[in-house]
């Protein structure tokens, strides 16, 4: 079983999502990251709500930082209501990657209303 940090939350306005890509923009180009952002009418989404499987489907708009080797991409997958939920596993990418994910939620949590994050490692 990897580390894993879940989190989740709906952005503040419509404008947050901008917001959010010029945070992302600044962040790859500081730690020579990749990223992608899209906007699509429909995309399936799966999501857990009260301890059960639920599929959203609607239109998306998602910004995918690709965090190197070894570790799952940090994805941010919204649906038309500014609501997502996401998880990133980094158990082998090692502790420093782990941090900088954190770090990145950190920076990024105030664009979010009601912003939860469950860090396997506790460093949240």
């Amino acid at each position: 079983m990897g580390i894993t940090i879940h989190f989740q939350g709906k952005l503040k306005t419509e404008r947050s999502f901008n917001k959010l890509v010029v945070a992302a923009q600044h962040f790859i180009v500081a730690h020579e990251l990749q990223f992608v952002v899209f906007d699509v009418d429909e995309h399936d989404l799966i999501r857990v709500k009260h301890g059960a499987l639920s599929v959203y489907k609607g239109p998306v708009k998602a910004l995918i930082i690709n965090m190197g080797k070894d570790c799952e991409s940090l994805r941010f997958e919204f649906d038309d209501e500014r609501y997502m939920q996401s998880f990133c596993k980094t158990a082998y990418a090692g502790p420093a990657v782990h941090q900088l994910v954190v770090d990145f939620l950190r920076q990024v949590e105030v664009l979010f209303d009601d912003f939860e994050v469950f860090d396997e490692a506790g460093l949240w």
